[in-house]
């Protein structure tokens, strides 16, 4: 999922793709129907989680609550979401998703879009936040696989076989 206008309800959008989390390391945009004008850009589907990338979302249905025509304030809206596949070589610092989540708050720290609760909170509308999402440095953000690192007594090992 890219970016959507208004914003899909995120326990329809967990219901329908949770199989698509599984394995994956996602960065996302949430904004709680009970924080008007605050966004939260995040990332999840780590091993550190635990619950991979879908129990990170789920937390903010059971946070948020489920969206309800009788409570405006209740739910949570799903604005972006992108994905990518969780390299076993590849170290929580040096992947795409959490380079991008870094460069999003810093760029919007920069422009003063901090909502005051945190970094990952920010006042920045939509736009403002897709605007920065499409800067050169956000978008050329790639994993990095560090070498493997060999012990000179491995190497001297293998020159005497």
């Amino acid at each position: 999922m890219r970016w959507s206008d208004s914003g899909q309800p995120l326990e329809d959008w967990l219901a329908k793709n949770k199989n698509k989390l599984k394995g994956a390391r996602i960065l996302y945009v949430i904004k709680s129907n009970s924080h008007l004008g605050v966004f939260k850009p995040g990332i999840a589907g780590y091993a550190s989680s635990g619950s991979g990338a879908y129990g990170r979302l789920k937390s903010y249905v059971n946070t948020y609550g489920r969206a309800d025509p009788m409570n405006p304030c209740s739910g949570a809206r799903l604005y972006y979401l992108e994905s990518s596949g969780a390299g076993p070589n590849v170290p929580r610092r040096n992947s795409r998703i959490y380079k991008r989540e870094q460069l999003l708050h810093k760029t919007l720290k920069k422009l003063g879009l901090s909502a005051g609760r945190g970094k990952e909170r920010t006042i920045a509308s939509r736009a403002q936040i897709e605007r920065a999402m499409r800067t050169p440095s956000f978008r050329n953000a790639e994993d990095v696989v560090p070498p493997v690192r060999r012990s000179k007594r491995l190497a001297k090992d293998k020159k005497k076989k």
